[in-house]
């Protein structure tokens, strides 16, 4: 997935282990956590564990898509980034796509 938004209540598992795991798994992969009982101190333990964004359900309406839009931005950006560094450095290396598949 290009990005992950999660609630931090859920019922087989909280959304800070959510974000943890997403974190651990897939870890170019922004996860933006949203909750209706957030404090300041969630905020900043979702961030610290590798939310790249956090908005209350207060303000769902307001933030979440601008928040969605920003992230996902940042993650095309990325990831054009790398394609295009990987690209040409096979092209200086002289390695062909099928070569590098072929050692996945």
């Amino acid at each position: 997935p290009l990005a992950v938004v999660t609630d931090l209540q859920m019922p087989d598992m909280d959304g800070m282990q959510l974000v943890k795991a997403v974190h651990r798994q897939y870890p170019k992969v922004p996860v933006i956590l949203v909750t209706a009982y957030g404090s300041e101190d969630v905020a900043v333990e979702a961030l610290l564990v590798g939310a790249v964004d956090y908005v209350p359900k207060s303000r769902l309406a307001l933030d979440l898509a601008e928040s969605v839009e920003s992230v996902l931005a940042l993650a095309v950006s990325v990831r054009t980034r790398l394609a295009t560094e990987k690209a040409l450095c096979m092209k200086r290396l002289r390695i062909s796509p099928a070569v590098l598949n072929s050692l996945a």
